[in-house]
This record gives structure tokens, sequence and C-alpha cells, in this order.
């Protein structure tokens, strides 16, 4: 019987108390860091940004995230592409500030790197015409070929900041990749009597939401995912006092190489 639904080499969730501090921004874009903890993004913020502007990015990322959405499916990208811009979004703004590059020119190009990424390429005139219609829905639709070529350059200048801030480093994973993996797998060699794809639809649905925060640049794929399918598991239950979730006998977070205070974080 398999021990665990993820390969041998997984990483567990890291040991946080023994994660290095981070002293200046200027260090960590020499090489890519897959996730953060939280001391270390509350130190990357307080190094070039006031409270004030702290707060406001908090408030734009949520918007901004949710635009990545919106855009996204009006192109027709799947959920994958879509939130691999959401992640780029994320990362860019660990360093830079809203203050010195607007919040929609980097969406924009976001999205643009993440269909490469994913191999989910589209012009990047299509794409401006996304955005047009998604910000102003009763206009007319904007002829691609009145996208200025100053705003092609503008959004092409973005992608190679963009790319440097990532180290060029691609490898990139998404929790909801995990959910029905983990539940199908939970119910066949732990829990027959599990739920599983009524809990797998909740935690996927809140797996697609978590990108609109910072969680998927503090925690590994499988440890948000673990996280979605226990908080689905807890909002099924009071939902429905009938619903079969996850065992509190069960230490199934064991088999995730992910700790319970990180899930229940």
């Amino acid at each position: 019987m398999s021990e665990s639904p993820l390969p041998p080499n997984t990483p567990s969730t890291p040991n946080h108390s023994n994660s290095s501090n981070i002293t200046t921004g200027l260090s960590f874009k020499r090489h890519f860091r897959p996730y953060f903890t939280k001391k270390q993004l509350a130190i990357l913020n307080g190094l070039k940004k006031s409270g004030q502007l702290v707060a406001k990015e908090n408030n734009l990322r949520y918007t901004y995230c949710k635009f990545i959405q919106d855009v996204g499916k009006k192109v027709g990208f799947p959920q994958k592409t879509i939130s691999t811009a959401q992640t780029l979004y994320h990362r860019f703004y660990l360093y830079y500030s809203v203050k010195d590059y607007p919040p929609q020119d980097i969406s924009v190009t976001c999205i643009f790197v993440a269909s490469k990424i994913e191999e989910n390429i589209k012009k990047l005139k299509d794409i401006i015409v996304a955005v047009h219609s998604v910000k102003h829905p009763d206009w007319k639709e904007l002829d691609p070929e009145q996208v200025s070529d100053d705003r092609r350059r503008k959004i092409l200048t973005y992608e190679k900041l963009l790319l440097e801030t990532l180290s060029f480093d691609f490898q990139l994973r998404h929790a909801y990749e995990y959910v029905i993996k983990f539940t199908k797998w939970l119910k066949e060699h732990h829990q027959p009597q599990l739920e599983h794809k009524r809990l797998a639809k909740k935690a996927y649905d809140l797996a697609v939401d978590s990108y609109r925060t910072l969680i998927c640049v503090e925690y590994p794929a499988h440890t948000v995912a673990a996280g979605c399918i226990y908080l689905a598991s807890k909002m099924l239950e009071e939902e429905d006092s009938a619903f079969k979730g996850l065992s509190a006998m069960e230490q199934w977070n064991n088999r995730f190489f992910s700790r319970m205070e990180d899930i229940e974080g």
C-alpha cells in the first residue's frame, strides 16, 4: 500500500524557524526562492514601503488578481495559466511598488508571460483587447490593430523586468493540481466513507481563490492543497451534519509532507 500520494522526493513543508533572514531585497533578486516565511515577507515589505503603501498594495492585490482572473477567462486561458499569472503578480510586487509600476500594466505583463510558461500563447494585442473588454464591458470591442506600439513596447519592457525578478525560474506547481489526487487517495487508502468528490470540488474552489492572497509564495502547493481540503471539510461539515469528511483520528497530514500547524494556518 502506498504511504503517500506524493513522490518520495517531495520536500516537506520548510521549517520556518530555521529559515535565513532577509536583510536586503536586492540579495534575493539573484536567485529564485520558492516560498517565504511571513517574517521574510514583512521584511521585504518594510524595506522600501511605508505602512500606508503596504496596506494599499494589499487591497490592490485582491483587485488585480480578480482582474487577471477575468481577463484570463475572457481570453480563454485554462485556470493553470491564470493562476501562474497571479503568482507572477505576487512575486513581482515582493520587490517593487505600485507607486513605481502600475498594477494594470504589470497584470497584463504577468498574463502574457504566463501564457508562454504554460504554452497557451496568445498575441499581446489579443490580451490587450480582452483587458479593454473587461475594463469597459459596455464599450465597443477594441480593434487589435488600434493597440498602440507604445503600449506594446511598455509591456515588453516590463516582461524583461519580470523575468529578471523571477531569475528565469518557471518551476511553478499549483495547489488544485493535488486536490483531486489527495482526496481520492484518502478514500482509497484510509477513509472508504469519505465523500471525496464533494470534498474535492469545495477544496478546488478554495485553492483557486487562494491565489488572490500571498499564500502561494508562503507554502508549497501540496501544503496549500492539504489546507484547502482541511478547510473544505470543516465548511461542509458545518453546512451539512451528515457530510462524511476527514477523520479526526487519522493523521493524514503526515502523508502529505505537511505540518498540521501550517495546514490550519
